[in-house]
């Protein structure tokens, strides 16, 4: 191994600690979870064993010129790679970290997904319209019922992604309808037609507005208890403009119950003098640290003693931010936060509606995450040794091998067993989600709801897996 043209000697498992970090450099890796990497379960070494081996390299790094902490150590949480400074340059840089989406980028993405699918849209809708007709004349085939089942699946999908849970219900209906194992005639023309129509005038009706008004709930939400009313109508002012939902309480004492009736994605507490010794601010941070498990907790304080400090930090504060700091200046830092635990996190979708997979990549990818979609579930284990995703995302229903007979192949091998696995479908019944989760998934999510939910289930999911 080199470090510049420097050739640095390791052990095999100072090697295997070095190569873990380089491979996920953004990611924050505790003491159990570098263990769960790189040591079998019949044999874990210690805590103190694995410090040995992370100050071995950090010597040996350092011999050779790299920078002082190379490896980092994030208090309280774990290890990874500092990250590098760039060199100074004499124009303008864009902001280093990756943001979470405004909204007016999520509101554009959303438009030109809907406009790009158009045409697909009307064709599927088509095929439908030629099997309601077939059917009410008497000359249904069975491959035309057969494609009419098929396009009304992919549409309950895609139009659940879009927000027209209406039309997704409509369009699951005909499904149903329209299995080839179900026998039809002419006593059901009428209600196959009647469907047919009404997912006609549900679609002539959307719009892209629709889909944009259900994707912007799906902005991280962050609640501020304790701000002055100046600083809480600035935050309101702002709006989702800068990519996150601010609510504000001006009582610190409503802290808890309104973490725990609606959990956010970060609090800030302002404790302007209150010295974390206090018993009531003591105990309200780590009640509060412990709600939200390893999400962004900030404390705006102009307490400066040391040992005030690190016990906020021991608390579980991720950042103590000075009075003074503007609405806009605690956006930024607040924005950054949210992305650290994504940033570079690699996502791979499997779906075969390739227009649900186009969709879900233009949601995401604001968020930070790298997309990787695939609508050829046979190719799935060639293609996980090439991605070696953070997270997977499977369709349920599809052809050749569906979502719940490829996640029971991937938790019996070594490589996939602890992957996290979440499973989009259009079929919310009971016995669909009980299936899933006896095969091994770690969630389950309606496509009629995904646009909401899955951008921070894909989050809470990866904070899971790297603690």
């Amino acid at each position: 191994m080199f470090y510049g043209d420097r050739e640095i000697h390791m052990t095999p498992k100072e090697y295997t600690l070095l190569e873990l970090l380089v491979r996920h450099p953004h990611r924050v890796f505790s003491l159990d979870a570098i263990i769960d990497n790189l040591w079998s379960f019949e044999d874990p070494p210690s805590g103190d064993a694995v410090r040995t081996h992370i100050k071995g390299v950090r010597q040996k790094l350092k011999v050779v010129g790299a920078p002082k902490n190379f490896i980092e150590t994030v208090y309280g949480v774990g290890y990874r790679l500092k990250e590098l400074e760039s060199e100074p340059l004499s124009t303008p840089q864009a902001d280093p970290v990756p943001h979470s989406p405004t909204q007016d980028d999520m509101a554009t993405a959303v438009a030109k997904a809907w406009e790009n699918h158009q045409d697909t849209i009307q064709e599927r809708l088509s095929v439908l319209e030629a099997t309601a007709a077939a059917l009410d004349g008497g000359h249904l085939s069975p491959e035309l019922q057969h494609a009419g089942c098929a396009q009304a699946h992919k549409l309950a999908g895609s139009l659940g992604c879009f927000g027209f849970s209406e039309g997704s219900r409509l369009a699951r209906e005909l499904e149903q309808l329209l299995q080839v194992n179900v026998p039809l005639d002419g006593s059901h023309a009428g209600h196959v037609t009647s469907l047919v129509q009404g997912l006609r005038q549900n679609l002539t009706h959307g719009s892209s507005r629709d889909a944009i008004a259900t994707v912007l709930t799906s902005l991280p939400t962050v609640m501020v208890f304790g701000a002055s009313a100046d600083f809480s109508q600035t935050l309101d002012n702002l709006g989702t403009g800068t990519g996150i939902r601010h609510l504000s309480w001006p009582d610190l004492a409503q802290a808890q119950y309104h973490i725990r009736q609606h959990p956010p994605d970060g609090v800030v507490l302002w404790l302007p003098q209150a010295a974390p010794t206090h018993t009531a601010a003591s105990v309200l941070v780590e009640l509060i640290a412990r709600e939200l498990d390893h999400k962004p907790l900030l404390v705006v304080s102009d307490v400066i003693d040391f040992h005030h400090r690190l016990t906020w930090v021991q608390q579980g504060v991720t950042r103590i931010l000075p009075t003074s700091i503007s609405p806009q200046a605690m956006v930024k830092d607040l924005r950054g936060l949210l992305q650290d635990h994504r940033a570079q996190s690699k996502v791979m979708i499997v779906d075969d509606d390739i227009q649900v997979l186009d969709f879900l990549t233009t949601i995401l990818e604001p968020w930070g995450f790298q997309i990787q979609t695939l609508n050829d579930s046979t190719q799935l284990l060639e293609t996980l040794a090439v991605v070696q995703p953070d997270l997977l995302v499977l369709d349920i229903e599809m052809p050749d091998a569906n979502g719940l007979e490829l996640c029971q192949v991937l938790r019996i091998d070594e490589r996939w067993r602890h992957l996290p696995i979440l499973f989009l479908t259009v079929h919310e019944d009971i016995q669909t989600r009980q299936d899933a989760f006896k095969v091994g998934a770690d969630d389950f999510i309606s496509k009629t709801l995904m646009v909401t939910d899955l951008p921070m289930r894909i989050v809470s999911r990866l904070q899971r897996s790297q603690d």
